[in-house]
C-alpha cells in the first residue's frame, strides 16, 4: 500500500511540473509577443522579474530568446541587462499589460527550486505548518533545506521542506531595513514601490504579521 501511494504521489508532482512548465512556456510567448510589439526607445518598459528585481527603461535590442532592457541605478549608472522573456512575471508599457503574478492564496504554485531564483536578499515571508510565520531575508535551497537569513540578517536559519506551507518575496514598504541587508538591493532600479501599487488591496488580512509593510508575490505554495 505505501507503495502505491508513494507512486501517486510521484505521478502528481510530475503532472504539476509539466503543467507549471508548459504554462511558463505560454507566459513566454506572451511577453515575447508584446517586446516584438514595443513601439521604440521613446517608451519606458516597467518590468518585474521573477527574481522579483524591478526595472524600467526603454528596450534597445531584441533577439529570439532575450531582449536587452537599458535602465539606471539607483546610484545613477546606465546600464544594461538581457533578460529571457521566461524570466518576465509583470509588463507594462502604453496600453500594454501583461501580469502573471499569482493570486497570495493560490495552492500548489511553482515549484520548490523556483525558490533559487528570487535575488538573494530579497525581503521574505514564510507560512510554515502549525500557523507560524517566518520574516527575513532571501538565501538559497540546498535540496529539501531552505536557508534563510533571520529578521536582522546576522544569522542564518535553516527549515525543512515538509515544513514550508508557502514562500512570498515582499516587494516596496521595507519598514524597518537593517543597514546590512539592504546593501543586497544596491544597483537595482529605482521605483520598487510604483510599479505594483494598489495589486494587493486587500490581501493584508492573510499576512498580519508582516512588519515590513511589503506586498506578498507568492512564489511557492503547496
Amino acid at each position: 500500500m505505501g507503495r502505491v501511494l508513494l507512486s501517486f504521489v510521484v505521478i502528481g508532482i510530475c503532472i504539476l511540473t509539466v503543467t507549471a512548465q508548459t504554462d511558463r512556456e505560454a507566459q513566454a510567448e506572451e511577453v515575447k509577443t508584446a517586446v516584438f510589439a514595443y513601439p521604440g526607445k521613446t517608451d519606458d518598459v516597467s518590468l518585474m522579474l521573477r527574481s522579483l528585481v524591478q526595472l524600467k527603461g526603454p528596450i534597445e535590442r531584441i533577439e529570439t530568446d532575450t531582449f536587452d532592457l537599458r535602465f539606471r541605478t539607483k546610484g545613477g549608472k546606465l546600464v544594461f541587462q538581457t533578460i529571457r522573456y521566461a524570466d518576465v512575471m509583470y509588463l507594462r508599457y502604453g496600453s500594454t499589460e501583461l501580469n502573471f503574478i499569482p493570486p497570495p492564496d493560490k495552492k500548489q504554485h511553482g515549484s520548490w527550486t523556483d525558490i533559487n531564483e528570487v535575488y538573494p536578499g530579497t525581503r521574505i515571508f514564510i507560512i510554515l505548518e502549525g500557523d507560524r510565520g517566518f520574516e527575513g531575508w532571501s538565501n538559497s535551497v540546498k535540496g529539501e533545506k531552505l536557508i534563510v537569513l533571520n529578521d536582522h540578517a546576522n544569522e542564518a536559519v535553516e527549515i525543512e521542506r515538509e515544513s514550508v506551507v508557502a514562500f512570498y518575496g515582499l516587494i516596496g514598504g521595507y519598514g524597518g531595513v537593517k543597514k546590512n541587508a539592504s546593501k543586497a538591493a544596491k544597483g537595482m532600479a529605482a521605483g520598487r514601490d510604483q510599479l505594483l501599487g494598489g495589486i494587493f488591496v486587500g490581501a493584508a488580512a492573510l499576512f498580519g504579521t508582516i512588519k515590513s509593510d511589503g506586498r506578498p508575490i507568492l512564489i511557492y505554495s503547496r
